[in-house]
């Protein structure tokens, strides 16, 4: 569920996982790893990859409920809880 809501969010927001990737300082195949669990984020990485998630949401208007938070990072990573 966490990746089908971030595909949607991009989706929904027009801005590719390389944009989100060069915004918070990561390289996309970083991000990638990190949003299939092959990868766990940092502390730093989720502060970033969520408040940039935040202000897209806002620009865009995209839907609340479409919005990666960190219950879906923790779920993608579980060595992240």
């Amino acid at each position: 569920m966490p990746l089908l809501r971030f595909r949607a969010f991009r989706a929904v927001s027009g801005v590719s996982q390389q944009e989100i990737a060069e915004a918070i300082g990561v390289d996309p195949s970083s991000l990638s790893l990190i949003l299939t669990g092959k990868r766990t984020p940092s502390v730093v990485f989720a502060d970033r990859f969520l408040t940039l998630c935040e202000e897209i949401a806002e620009k865009h208007d995209v839907p609340p409920e479409l919005v990666p938070t960190l219950r879906d990072l923790a779920e993608i990573a579980p060595a992240f809880r």
